[in-house]
């Protein structure tokens, strides 16, 4: 289905993000099911785990111990494609997340950015970033430097509420580092930190006060708002209704925050997927002919095309 319909090869890679509010989503299946499906479709694919705190994607490749990891990149001055490593999927190469003697605070500024400059440097066609759990500012900020920016969530509330949190941060954040350029940094913390004397109860209070005092924001935060593409995938869904609390989300991002979310699809829960986790290889190399693995393709399909599920 996909084959027709498929990007034109560039220069640089396109580089995707997979993050989501909360551990146990999805998101290091779906980052992985993306990336091997691209590598069978012919496309130079580089899956690379920035779950600093966690990383397990190399547990789903079937690769044991990765000989090298982000830590020859940050300390040993590597560059990425010689720290990246072949996978049993043509196409397809794996850079490690395991960071043994950096802390995640140590690689909130410097490294992150030296390592987003050197992403477009990959000899690749696409760069797929597991980017770990979680609404900390590095964490947002490797989500918003991707081209295509993919956010995976399960039907369990929980989920759906930190789900919710981390895509308004996301656009907190995007919308705060857009009004610092134009100097309002200063000004921003500290109506914020004093947020009680005028009366601003969360983000939109803040950025309504901004428009009223400073009318100029008004462009910038209204265009920063409308050009935040998120696709939003429902990972082990069981009901109907599972599948419908997609287009519910997608609604009450609109009423609330005034962001048009993309739900393009939804991936069933089916025993194969933790048979294909246990077993340590790739689903859809092993399972390419199963039900759980068209909808992947579906979702891929609708990213591509910047479509919706239907």
């Amino acid at each position: 289905m996909i084959e027709g319909y498929l990007p034109n090869k560039k220069n640089e890679p396109s580089i995707w993000t997979v993050g989501g509010g909360k551990g146990g989503s999805g998101k290091t299946f779906v980052s992985n099911a993306f990336a091997t499906l691209l590598a069978r479709l012919d496309y130079k694919v580089t899956l690379i785990d920035l779950d600093i705190g966690a990383p397990n994607q190399h547990n789903f490749l079937g690769i044991q111990e990765p000989k090298k990891s982000l830590t020859h990149f940050f300390e040993r001055k590597k560059e990425l494609d010689e720290i990246s490593m072949a996978t049993e999927v043509p196409n397809l190469r794996f850079i490690a997340g395991d960071v043994h003697s950096l802390s995640t605070e140590g690689t909130r500024f410097y490294h992150r950015r030296k390592f987003f400059n050197h992403v477009p440097r990959l000899k690749s066609d696409f760069v797929m970033i597991d980017i770990g759990a979680g609404s900390d500012t590095h964490i947002l900020d490797s989500f918003l430097h991707a081209d295509k920016k993919i956010a995976v969530l399960n039907p369990e509330t929980i989920s759906v509420e930190n789900f919710y949190q981390f895509v308004k941060n996301a656009l907190f954040r995007k919308l705060t580092l857009a009004l610092r350029s134009y100097g309002f940094r200063d000004l921003i913390d500290q109506v914020w930190k004093y947020r009680e004397h005028y009366k601003l109860r969360n983000i939109w209070d803040l950025m309504g006060w901004l428009k009223i005092n400073f009318p100029f924001s008004r462009d910038i935060i209204e265009s920063e708002i409308a050009s935040l593409k998120i696709y939003i995938l429902l990972n082990q869904i069981r009901t109907r209704q599972d599948i419908e609390l997609g287009h519910i989300i997608k609604s009450a991002f609109k009423k609330f925050l005034d962001l048009n979310v993309r739900y393009v699809g939804h991936i069933e829960y089916k025993t194969e997927v933790a048979n294909s986790i246990a077993r340590g290889s790739p689903f859809m190399i092993h399972y390419a002919r199963t039900s759980t693995a068209q909808e992947i393709e579906t979702c891929l399909y609708n990213i591509i095309r910047d479509r919706e599920a239907l």
